[in-house]
């Protein structure tokens, strides 16, 4: 096993997604875990909450040594995304930096998690965005129904769409 830090993709059940990522990052390991708000009623009383925006997923930067140890203790309970080769899925750094950005940069309503069905797309050419506020995000530039847009891919986890930008700050890699 490396002793080179890398993003694994976990799955956990949904409802403990963020005790995982409070227990995981009081380890000392790194944890993401994109959110959205959510309105919910609850006694009459709409209220916003944050959900995943990946269902099931955090994604957690650290040796697979040291998160095998973690996962350990957790049996059934996390589990290792696996890669076509049966090995742990990693996610560069570069393309978690990118899925970092965009949700920084979003709007809760305008970034739109399209699932694993999307990544069915032919994705074309690949693009830097060079103004704005996703400014220095890469991504690829589809059509998707009516609309033009800038896909982020992270292969057999999820693709997210970045809302409407301008054609004039897209520049081709």
């Amino acid at each position: 096993m490396s002793t080179q830090k890398h993003w694994f993709v976990i799955r956990t059940f949904e409802a403990d997604v963020f005790r995982f990522r409070e227990e995981i990052e009081a380890t000392g390991r790194e944890v993401w875990v994109p959110t959205r708000s959510w309105t919910r009623k609850v006694d009459g009383e709409a209220g916003q909450v944050q959900i995943p925006l990946i269902p099931q997923i955090l994604f957690v930067r650290c040796t697979e040594e040291g998160l095998r140890s973690y996962m350990q203790g957790h049996v059934g309970e996390l589990g290792f995304y696996l890669a076509e080769d049966g090995q742990p899925l990693t996610v560069s750094d570069g393309d978690m930096d990118n899925f970092m950005r965009a949700d920084a940069a979003r709007e809760t309503e305008n970034l739109n998690f399209m699932g694993l069905d999307a990544q069915r797309l032919a994705l074309s050419d690949r693009v830097t965005v060079a103004g704005g506020r996703f400014s220095g995000i890469q991504g690829y530039f589809k059509k998707v129904g009516h609309d033009r847009a800038v896909l982020l891919d992270m292969p057999r986890v999820a693709v997210i769409k970045l809302p409407f930008i301008d054609l004039r700050y897209l520049k081709r890699v």
